[in-house]
């Protein structure tokens, strides 16, 4: 009974993890292309700049465009950090519903967690400065609200990996004793 229900919950987290790879990439993808036709056009048609943040940005000059760029440089950033840790997290679920628990592929699949999670934190606050020096309304994908929160969880995170790579020294001791 324990078993089929382990199993289910694990197949549900699977299933939700391979949608949020889904909609990051898809998200991460569709931001991309809007910038490379906003480049494109701003190439070939270079007085267009002028016209363009008037209507997301009103108060705009022709200098915060750069802003602009910058502030959609953290976006792409942020969503290739969340496409990484998501993928990882979907790989881990991947391999502990096959019974792989503490090898060298789940430590690498947590490490990228950590990593990736450290460059969202990072980009965030940037994001943030952003945010408050030029004004810009993206407090939605770039604030930094509650950062020390999102610390801590890093710090779990980087326990779990101590933890795991202890665990799979512990482990290669004791295939060598056998």
């Amino acid at each position: 009974m324990t078993k089929n229900f382990s199993n289910g919950f694990l197949t549900v987290l699977w299933v939700l993890s391979i949608l949020s790879v889904a909609s990051l990439t898809i998200g991460f993808v569709t931001v991309a292309l809007v910038f490379i036709v906003i480049a494109i056009v701003m190439l070939v048609h270079p007085s267009s700049a002028l016209g363009m943040p008037r209507y997301g940005y009103p108060s705009a000059h022709l200098s915060d465009i750069w802003v602009l760029a910058l502030a959609g440089i953290l976006v792409l950033a942020l969503l290739a950090c969340m496409a990484l840790i998501s993928y990882s997290v979907f790989r881990l679920i991947e391999n502990i519903r096959h019974n792989i628990y503490f090898e060298a592929r789940n430590l690498k699949f947590i490490r990228y967690v950590l990593w990736a999670y450290a460059g969202a934190i990072i980009l965030q606050f940037f994001g943030a400065l952003v945010n408050d020096i030029w004004n810009l309304n993206m407090n939605g994908l770039l604030s930094d609200q509650s950062s020390g929160g999102r610390w801590m969880i890093w710090i779990v995170v980087y326990v779990i990996y101590v933890m795991f790579k202890r665990g799979i020294a512990l482990q290669d001791d004791a295939n060598k004793i056998v």
